[in-house]
């Protein structure tokens, strides 16, 4: 019996404890790069510097072949149905190509540069998302003709003499592009994480993070009217919703946390004095020589529920900062970071090689096999 009841304790104990110590300390993966994804502000910081540089570029192109994108772009537009009167913030950016007013105090045939091209490509931020309508779908048509004008030239559209600032502008514009992408989706994932974290708090004493961090991403996976989600918005690519929609739907081995969890009251409160009481009262009813199988049973399964809860929600945490560093990944800024930065074993992996070969060395130790010491000659 005080065997049994020794396994029962330590069933009761062990069973959270091993299992968030293992999830803690265990390893995970091979060496990873110790480059710090950046934060949001670094990420804002990042984008504006590269749009300055590539205004304060000094390529040259030659005003009628953007005149000339001007004409293939109207002609777009107008194929989609779209006209001066139901979307006037784009056809004045493409009356802006024909003629930039940045370079109207220079004459009729001045050169223009890439600052020219981003001044008429923000004006096509004042589209009013309440009342733009048509605007809305005409003004991406306008900017992509933007970029690809300063992405890919076309013949002749170079002065001459200017060609390697137009490459070197061409890699600007694309670096800027990609780390404005990359800011609003750490935008849009500091909001959500904050609102699921701010809610677990305030309900539940914090115990359904993991729910409400799923709850967000459901909330940014819903479509709007036009087929777009907040994620699509912000440019997430198809792998990317793939993921976070698996994260969303719980994966088959997180549901099973769940359910034990809640099967063993670990939400705490009613549940929790429940599932001990409902323990406490079987263990009573066919151990009567010795109460204390009803206690051990009462206040243990409470307590492996909270272990699997914790468990359960440090999983979906790591899972969801795994999901946020997919994203972020793809930042100008971190890949710059990645390709100077060496590489380390996972967090915790470490820490388990290190007891492990402790306890190897011990064992042969205490067996008499001698110690080998290898050398970097060696």
């Amino acid at each position: 019996m005080d065997y049994l009841t020794n396994a029962a304790g330590g069933f009761a104990t062990g069973l959270p404890l091993g299992a968030g110590m293992g999830a803690i300390f265990g390893p995970r993966g091979g060496m990873r790069s110790t480059a710090e994804m950046p934060t949001t502000p670094e990420l804002r910081a990042d984008k504006t510097a590269r749009y300055t540089a590539l205004e304060n570029s000094p390529a040259l192109y030659e005003p009628n072949a953007l005149a000339r994108s001007a004409t293939l772009t109207e002609d777009v537009l107008r194929a989609q149905r779209h006209t001066p009167e139901r979307s006037p913030v784009s056809f004045q950016a493409v009356n802006e190509m024909r003629a930039p007013p940045t370079t109207a105090h220079l004459g009729v045939g001045a050169p223009i540069g890439p600052s020219d091209i981003e001044y008429i490509r923000k004006g096509l931020q004042h589209v009013n998302p309440a009342t733009g309508g048509p605007d809305i779908a005409a003004a991406p048509v306008v900017k992509r003709a933007l970029d690809n004008f300063v992405l890919n030239p076309p013949p002749g559209a170079v002065i001459p003499g200017t060609e390697r600032a137009a490459a070197e502008a061409a890699a600007l514009a694309q670096s800027a592009r990609d780390a404005h992408g990359a800011y609003r989706r750490s935008q849009l994932w500091d909001s959500l994480t904050d609102n699921a974290l701010t809610s677990a708090g305030s309900a539940n004493s914090g115990l359904n993070v993991q729910n409400r961090l799923r709850q967000v991403v459901t909330g940014g996976l819903r479509q709007n009217d036009r087929g777009q989600s907040a994620f699509s918005k912000a440019h997430y690519t198809p792998e990317e919703i793939a993921r976070l929609t698996e994260f969303a739907r719980v994966p088959r081995g997180d549901a099973t946390l769940r359910y034990m969890d809640r099967l063993f009251g670990g939400g705490g409160g009613l549940g929790a004095m429940a599932a001990g009481g409902v323990a406490g009262g079987a263990a009573d009813k066919y151990l009567r020589d010795d109460p204390t199988w009803g206690s051990i049973a009462g206040a243990g399964i409470p307590a492996a529920g909270l272990g699997l809860r914790l468990l359960g929600n440090r999983r979906a945490t790591r899972q969801m900062q795994e999901l946020g560093t997919m994203a972020g990944s793809r930042a100008p800024l971190y890949r710059e970071r990645v390709a100077t930065a060496p590489l380390a074993p996972p967090p915790g992996g470490g820490t388990a090689a290190g007891v492990r070969d402790a306890l190897t060395l011990e064992i042969l130790r205490q067996q008499g096999i001698p110690r080998i010491t290898v050398t970097p000659e060696d």
